[in-house]
Parts: C-alpha cells; sequence; structure tokens
C-alpha cells in the first residue's frame, strides 16, 4: 500500500496521475481543507492530525510499503516524522520538493533567520548608522511554533507583535 501524506495542490495533481497506474493507495492529511481537494478521487483520504507513534500505527494497519510525502514545505515535524516511521518499519520513502522562488520586490527584506528579524526589528542599519524604527511591527507567516521567538522578546520590551 502507497501512503501519500498530502492536502495540497501539488499531492492532489499527482494523485490525480497515480491512481491511474494503482488505487493501492492511501492518503492522510492534517486538515479538513485538505481532504476536500480529494473529494472526488476514489481512494481513501484520513483527515486527521498524526503524531509519530500514530503514524507508526497507521502504517502498519494499512499494510504500508511506501510513503510519499507531499506535505507542505513548512510541515518540517511531519516530514522528519515520516522520514522516521521508514527508518523504523524499513519502507521506501519519496519527498515532494517544490521549486524554491527567489522573488521579492524591493521593498520587501529577506531573512534567513529569527534573529536576523529580531534585530532588524529592534534596529534598522542606514548608512552604516543605527537609527530607531518608528513602528516595530512584524507580520510573521511561518510556522506557529516559532512564534514564541518573537513572543519573548515582546515580553522583554513590551512591543507588540502583529
Amino acid at each position: 500500500m502507497i501512503w501519500v501524506i498530502g492536502g495540497t495542490k501539488d499531492s492532489r495533481d499527482f494523485l490525480d496521475q497515480l491512481i491511474d497506474y494503482t488505487k493501492d493507495i492511501v492518503v492522510t492529511t492534517a486538515t479538513e481543507y485538505g481532504g476536500k481537494l480529494l473529494k472526488n478521487l476514489d481512494i481513501e483520504v484520513v483527515c486527521k492530525k498524526l503524531t509519530y507513534d500514530m503514524m507508526i500505527d497507521f502504517s502498519i494497519e494499512h499494510n504500508i510499503t511506501t510513503i510519499v510525502d507531499l506535505t507542505h514545505p513548512y510541515a518540517v515535524e511531519v516530514s522528519s516524522n515520516a522520514i522516521e516511521v521508514a527508518k523504523e518499519r524499513g519502507l521506501k520513502y519519496f519527498r515532494f520538493e517544490r521549486q524554491e522562488i527567489e522573488y521579492y520586490p524591493s521593498k520587501y527584506k529577506m531573512f534567513y533567520s529569527i534573529e536576523d528579524i529580531i534585530k532588524y526589528i529592534d534596529y534598522e542599519k542606514v548608512s552604516g548608522i543605527e537609527r530607531r524604527r518608528k513602528r516595530n511591527r512584524c507580520r510573521h507567516s511561518r510556522q506557529s511554533q516559532r512564534l514564541r521567538c518573537f513572543l519573548v522578546r515582546q515580553r522583554q520590551d513590551r512591543r507588540k507583535l502583529y
């Protein structure tokens, strides 16, 4: 049995093609929305967040031989767990990686670490001179697990995170 971990448009596109070759597929999604993307396909879809232990049980119950990971790029924990399940159970594991797009208009800044973002929020370097930013607001669009890095800073200096 092939286990597709999905819930994205990419997983729908993949499954549209895969079902032409086999119907021996089960799909899990973390959200009901992910399940709705797959509602017209003739395959079993389970909409439920799975922990590592639940993934082990799921792979045993469904006689999984192959895991195809088509999760969102930010679903790091799910992918890490799936890799560990595949290792522990001796399953094949395949991961679909989206092509990274490096397009940011000049009014946006790119950061590669949470710490760099926090430093930037506090002080903006302009022509080698640090100046206090007028509005210390940040739009956080990464994993919610990383939000605590910002909230700790907020408590320290009582600024708000938007």
